[in-house]
């Protein structure tokens, strides 16, 4: 078999093989006790204080910039003032100002605009976030190899949590389920008092693992550790849902993207509580509709049954590159568009990249054997890998 030797050291990485399922159990108990009670807004008011003490003082700007971003995952109102903050500060010191212009990235990259985060983070290879930003960044790309390069960096500077939950991401996006446990494993054990964002993460992210694996309980008691740890915690709600439409659950699942998206109002989910909620659709996609931009308009275009709109969106944005959700709402426009064989050519591009989902497998499979295709086959051997 030929192997290679994984960007990220100290694992093998043998491409040709299929992703091993995770192990039966994970300690999701979290052993640091500290308070976890957010204080980001008595965080805001100070830094706010700050600039109008000194509105020329670029160093708070660029600081209160990135204090908005961490506020709310999906709050246009706090990235709309993240961006004003990082572009005053920029404004105010354009040159040696790093941390207002990844806060910039950080920014570009929750508005979609992944090309320009990596071309942000590559001025400043040697800053703090950058190799999290432009690897996270060229993920949503369908770059896998790049990727592993950018998180390889941050394990060379530091073995720690953050670094090894990144590489886990990585791994995922890469179909390496196998190395993402072994990366998460080695993350937990890692763990530091003080550092809930991340701690949260990795549970976040080794629950969506485990649930696509088919072991929900474990999967739910990942996520449940996840949302004690941090409770504005919205990653591990979306993924609560997925467990809940995997289970076939919709009001379990709908009440888990609800939750969402009362802590945040963010439109992506707006959207994503519509397709759940057909009787309130129409309002809340008239409210979700003028803050998103570009390929994030995709699945609104889609609940509103205008597949072409859809398609230009996501064709354009996979010029610069496209990941599997890309291709999984092609597929769907297609479908919409009755047609099943670019739709099937939609799922086997997605599918291509390594990133298996029961969420994605199982339309892929039904469609497959709607139309007779050969591709069923290939499918089903695909979805009997996660078990």
């Amino acid at each position: 078999m030929k192997r290679l030797i994984c960007l990220f050291g100290w694992l093998p990485l043998a491409c040709s093989q299929a992703p091993h399922p995770p192990a039966s159990s994970t300690p999701a108990r979290y052993a640091h006790q500290e308070e976890h009670a957010a204080k980001i807004d008595d965080q805001i008011k100070e830094m706010e204080s700050r600039v109008h003490a000194n509105p020329v003082d670029w160093v708070s700007l660029a600081l209160l910039s990135k204090l908005y971003l961490e506020k709310g995952e999906e709050s246009p109102a706090d990235y709309t003032r993240a961006e004003q903050a990082a572009l005053l500060s920029l404004s105010i010191r354009p040159a040696r100002n790093s941390e207002a212009l990844l806060a910039l990235a950080a920014v570009r990259y929750q508005q979609g605009d992944f090309p320009a985060v990596v071309k942000i983070c590559r001025q400043f290879p040697n800053a703090l976030d950058s190799p999290r930003l432009a690897a996270l960044a060229l993920v949503a790309q369908g770059k896998i190899r790049e990727a592993a390069e950018w998180s390889a960096v941050a394990l060379k500077r530091q073995n720690d949590t953050h670094s090894l939950t990144l590489a886990a991401h990585v791994s995922v996006a890469g179909g390496r389920d196998d190395i993402a446990e072994k990366l998460l494993e080695a993350a937990r054990k890692l763990e530091q008092p003080g550092e809930r964002a991340v701690s949260a993460e990795l549970r976040t992210l080794w629950g969506d693992l485990l649930r696509r694996h088919g072991k929900i309980k474990e999967a739910r008691e990942m996520l449940e550790s996840s949302l004690t740890i941090q409770r504005r915690n919205i990653p591990a709600l979306r993924a609560l849902a997925r467990l809940e439409l995997d289970q076939g659950s919709r009001e379990a699942a709908l009440e888990s993207y609800r939750q969402a998206e009362a802590l945040t109002h963010g439109p992506r989910l707006l959207v994503e509580v519509a397709a759940l909620d057909p009787e309130h659709a129409p309002d809340l996609l008239e409210k979700a509709d003028p803050q998103l931009k570009g390929a994030q308009r995709a699945p609104l275009l889609l609940l509103q049954k205008k597949p072409q709109e859809a398609l230009k969106l996501l064709k354009q944005q996979e010029k610069t590159g496209a990941d599997w959700h890309n291709y999984q709402l092609q597929a769907q426009a297609f479908e919409q568009l009755k047609q099943p064989q670019k739709a099937l050519d939609a799922y086997q591009k997605g599918l291509a990249q390594g990133f298996l989902d029961p969420l994605l497998l199982k339309p892929a499979l039904q469609l497959a054997r709607d139309q007779k295709d050969r591709r069923a086959a290939d499918f089903e051997l695909k979805l009997k890998t996660l078990h």
